[in-house]
Order: C-alpha cells, then sequence, then structure tokens
C-alpha cells in the first residue's frame, strides 16, 4: 500500500523536528485556521492536540473544515485536554517565559461537534497526562 504523509503545523521549528523523524513525509508550515488551503482530498486528517489552542468557534470550523477535506471513507482523529470549557485559562510554559490559552473540553461537547459535521462513527479514549485526562477521538462518516 502506498502511503502519502503531508504533515503542518504553525511552527517552522516544529516542521524541522518532523522532518528528521520521518524523512519520507511532505511538510508545510500551515495555520490549522487555514487548513481548507490544502485544497486536497485526505483519507485521513490527524488534528494531534490542536484543540487546546482553539477557542469553540475556531475548533468547531476546523472540524467542519476537515470534513470538507476527508474522502467518503475518510477518518479524523482528534486530541483535546478533557474539562469544562468554562475552566480554560492562559498556562504558562514550563521555563515560564511565555503563556498561551489553552481550551478544555468536555466529552459531549466534541461528540457534538463531531456529530454537526456528519461524523457517525465516533470513538472516544481517555489517557491520563500528568494531572490532566486527554481525549483522543476517532471519527468516520
Amino acid at each position: 500500500m502506498d502511503v502519502k504523509i503531508l504533515e503542518t503545523d504553525f511552527s517552522p521549528r516544529m516542521i524541522e523536528l518532523a522532518k528528521s523523524n520521518v524523512p519520507n513525509a511532505e511538510f508545510r508550515v500551515l495555520n490549522a485556521k487555514e487548513v481548507l488551503s490544502l485544497g486536497e482530498i485526505f483519507d485521513g486528517i490527524v488534528c494531534g492536540f490542536i484543540a487546546p489552542y482553539l477557542n469553540q468557534a475556531e475548533l468547531s470550523k476546523l472540524i467542519a473544515d476537515c470534513e470538507k477535506l476527508l474522502s467518503d471513507n475518510g477518518k479524523l482523529y482528534l486530541s483535546a485536554i478533557e474539562g469544562d470549557y468554562e475552566n480554560s485559562g492562559w498556562q504558562s510554559s514550563s521555563d515560564g517565559q511565555s503563556s498561551t490559552m489553552v481550551y478544555l473540553y468536555s466529552e459531549p461537547e466534541l461528540r457534538a461537534m463531531l456529530y454537526q459535521n456528519g461524523f457517525r462513527k465516533i470513538e472516544v479514549y481517555k489517557k491520563a497526562f500528568g494531572s490532566a485526562t486527554h481525549l483522543i477521538l476517532a471519527a468516520a462518516f
């Protein structure tokens, strides 16, 4: 089976790191908010840990955009930090030099966003990570 991998990230530094780990993939610096600009159809899209950096409207749009880019048998992988959205807030980096807004999502909230965009087969996995629980959702039409 031939597999074509396109990896995107907002950070040029992350792209450079990825290139060293996956030398046969294609890479592009891309803001997730502009994913439709790819203009291609994919059998699978992995949105690994982007949800914590997108507010509800942005995440809902990303899911809708991914739906438009997936083939009829396409699959979507989405991961997030579990919690009540109202408890989202600023978090400092491990070195304390910067901070960023981190958004929390509940399983029902993510299921609803996926369902609104045509995903009917949704599997949810939970993984403890430090004091947080990460939600991993695998979705298909």
